[in-house]
Formats: C-alpha cells, sequence, structure tokens
C-alpha cells in the first residue's frame, strides 16, 4: 500500500475492509504454461556446434531468447495476430516472407532477408514447365470451353502427354486433367461451402499432384466435418482434414503431408486460418520426430487460395515451417485457362516434395528435438475473444 494511502486513513479512521489483490500480484503469475514444456525449453539451449548461423548472425541464439521472453508473458495473447508467438513455443519458427511480426524482426535484428535468401537455396526452390507445353494444354481447355471437345476427351488429351514428360511435369497436368473434368462454366451466385470445395476443386487438385498408389502414397481426407461442428474441437485431438500417407503392409503408416480447408465465407476468419496453421505446423513436428523425417509437406487452403508449406529440424531445437508458395485453386474455365500461370511453382513444390518428405539420414537425434504446445497450454496460452478485424500480419489476401 502507498504511503499517502496510509496517510490518507490514519486521518479518515476507516472501517477495517477486505484488501483487495494487489494488480501487480496478478500481473505476476502470468501464463502459466505446462511446466514440462517449460523446462524443455529452459533447460535446451541451442548446442553450439548445431546453430544456425548465417552472415555471422546467430539464428538459433536470436530464436532460443525469444522463446524465453515468451515464457514470461503476463496474459494471454491473440492468436490472429500472434501466431507466429505461438508457433515458437513449440520451438517452431514461421517464415513467411513480407509477412513477419515485429518482435520476430526485431529479435533478428535487421537480418530476416539473409534468413529468406538461406531457405530459398536450402530448398531450391526454382521449376520450370516448356512454354510450348503451357500453350498446348491452353488450347485444349479452350477447345473444351468452346464446346469444340467434350471434357473427356479434353481430359484424354493431356493424359496421353504422360508418356513425353518428366514425372513433376506430367503430375501437374494430371491434376488440370482432374480439374478440367470438374471446374464449372460459370460462377455461382451460391456460395460453395466446405465439403462442396473440398470434393469438387480441391481433391482433384491436390490428388493429382501427390496421390500415388502404385509407390504406396494416398493422399486421404481424413478430417472433414463441417465448420460448424469444427468450432468446438480442440488443436491436436481432432484429425487434419487431409493427410498424405505411405502404405506400410496392410496399414496406414508413416504421414509425408497435412492439409487444413475453409470455405470462401470464412476466408477473413483469421482466427480459424492461424488455428489451422498452427494444428498442421505441431501434426508436421510430430511426424518428423516420430517417424525420422527430412521434411514434411503441409497445405492450406483457404477459399480459392491454397498455400504451401515446408517444415523441417534445420537445427538444434529449432523447426522451421517455410511458406513455399501459393496458387489460385481453379474454379471455372476460365480459371483453368489461367492455371497455366501456377505450373512453374507446382513443379517446384513437386521437385521439394520428393527431395524432403523422406527418411532422414544419419536419424535424427532425440537431444534435437523438443516437445510442442498440448491443447491445455493452448487454452492458457490464447485470448477466448475472437475477432475477424484484428490484425493479422500473416493473413493473405485473395488473388
Amino acid at each position: 500500500m502507498r504511503q499517502d494511502q496510509q496517510e490518507f486513513q490514519e486521518e479518515e479512521e476507516p472501517q477495517p475492509q477486505p484488501q483487495p489483490q494487489p494488480r501487480q500480484q496478478q500481473k505476476q503469475i502470468g501464463v502459466r504454461l505446462n511446466q514440462q514444456l517449460v523446462e524443455n525449453i529452459k533447460s535446451n539451449p541451442p548446442k553450439e556446434n548445431d546453430k544456425l548461423i548465417i552472415e555471422g548472425f546467430d539464428f538459433s541464439q536470436a530464436f532460443y531468447e525469444l522463446q524465453l521472453t515468451l515464457l514470461n508473458l503476463e496474459c494471454p495473447i491473440t492468436l490472429e495476430s500472434h501466431v507466429q508467438h505461438a508457433l515458437a513455443l513449440s520451438s517452431i519458427l514461421l517464415v513467411k516472407p513480407d509477412r513477419m511480426h515485429e518482435d520476430l524482426m526485431n529479435a533478428f535484428d535487421g537480418q530476416f532477408n539473409n534468413l529468406v535468401s538461406y531457405l530459398k537455396g536450402l530448398f531450391e526452390i526454382s521449376g520450370s514447365l516448356p512454354w510450348q507445353l503451357i500453350t498446348d494444354v491452353g488450347k485444349i481447355i479452350e477447345e473444351v470451353n468452346n464446346h469444340q471437345i467434350t471434357r473427356d476427351k479434353g481430359v484424354i488429351k493431356l493424359l496421353s502427354m504422360e508418356d513425353d514428360l518428366p514425372k513433376e511435369q506430367f503430375r501437374v497436368i494430371k491434376a488440370t486433367a482432374n480439374l478440367l473434368g470438374k471446374v464449372l462454366y460459370k460462377v455461382l451466385s451460391e456460395e460453395i461451402k466446405e465439403q462442396e470445395l473440398s470434393t469438387r476443386f480441391v481433391e482433384p487438385l491436390l490428388t493429382g499432384l501427390f496421390d500415388d498408389p502404385d509407390n504406396n502414397v494416398l493422399l486421404r481426407f481424413t478430417g472433414l466435418i463441417t465448420a460448424e461442428a469444427k468450432k468446438n474441437l480442440n488443436l491436436t485431438k481432432k484429425r487434419p482434414d487431409i493427410t498424405a500417407t505411405l502404405i506400410d503392409g496392410l496399414n496406414f503408416g508413416t504421414s509425408l503431408g497435412f492439409g487444413e480447408i475453409k470455405c470462401q465465407t470464412e476466408s477473413d476468419n483469421n482466427y480459424a486460418s492461424c488455428k489451422d496453421l498452427l494444428r498442421i505446423a505441431i501434426f508436421s513436428k510430430a511426424s518428423i520426430d516420430t517417424n525420422n523425417l527430412k521434411g514434411v509437406l503441409s497445405y492450406q487452403v483457404i477459399g480459392e487460395l491454397l498455400v504451401f508449406y515446408i517444415l523441417t529440424l534445420a537445427n538444434d531445437g529449432l523447426y522451421i515451417l517455410y511458406e513455399l508458395t501459393d496458387i489460385k485453386i481453379p474454379l471455372t474455365m476460365d480459371d483453368l485457362l489461367k492455371f497455366g500461370l501456377d505450373f512453374n511453382k507446382l513443379v517446384s513444390v513437386l521437385k521439394i516434395y520428393g527431395k524432403w518428405c523422406v527418411e532422414k539420414e544419419p536419424p535424427i537425434t532425440n537431444s534435437r528435438k523438443r516437445l510442442s504446445m498440448d491443447d491445455d497450454d493452448f487454452d492458457k496460452l490464447i485470448e477466448k475473444t475472437v475477432d475477424r478485424k484484428r490484425e493479422c500480419i500473416t493473413k493473405h489476401w485473395q488473388r
């Protein structure tokens, strides 16, 4: 109690009253995360011989110091504005070029662009299709659009290109053929719900790219339920909407990729989109740790937008979730005619997928791994209120 308050009480001689809990003491309580998670971070600073150092700057140490700061939060944080902070407490550094929270930019002391350049080189983000091929595909789609040939004949023409193309290029053409059989001639006036978006547009596209039963890889739509039902689901116990899984004998085995889907009407629900990103990141991290993977690919659908990420355990205790690229999902014939502009992006993603979503050699040592937040931590860390107008630095604007 302050001295001036004591003097005032002596003059007025008030009756004794119960003393409220001091505000400062309430602040000191802070956000009480799972003690096992806290100790796992505190007791495991990055090893000197396994740090990410670029151009003389120690990103591992800077990220670790940011984590220590986050362990002392005085109050819950908003997920929309702080998804990168929430991921950091699971030892995941989310790198989204041009969309980073100022706290991370300050932690990296002006060196962020060097990190992005390093990651572009690490993942060799490049790929291309011959322009003539893109032109030929466009002519086939135009023939279907003008009703010169049927959709089925257009699909057959596209699939007949298989023998002349490398694997990654043909998978892009196959995805295009799948979409050619599904897209609409005109935009509907009615809303396309999540189930419709998934089965008519997302599934043909992603199946063409990643489903490969001949090599024991299945793209599975494992968790599709209504948007209303999703509101009451927690962070990690509900299955992801999409899983790319290796078949192990007669069982589902290692997961190579995860995805989440939100329909167009939910595209401005930044809380739900950030929670989806947090979920696929934690699922990907668990698959790396459990299955000894070099990397895991993830895909987030927000309305017509499809964003690709790659997660890898880059250094001791430092998992990097890097945004590779984004594309617009074709819904109409006009969209599909423009889809060729994204072919090179998809070839790059497929090359990264083939190179990184494999078993790690040498195997990952347990000492490099870190714990992730659980549902109880999430509930304590994240502010309960949801506001669609709240700032979201990681938001993608629809193209």
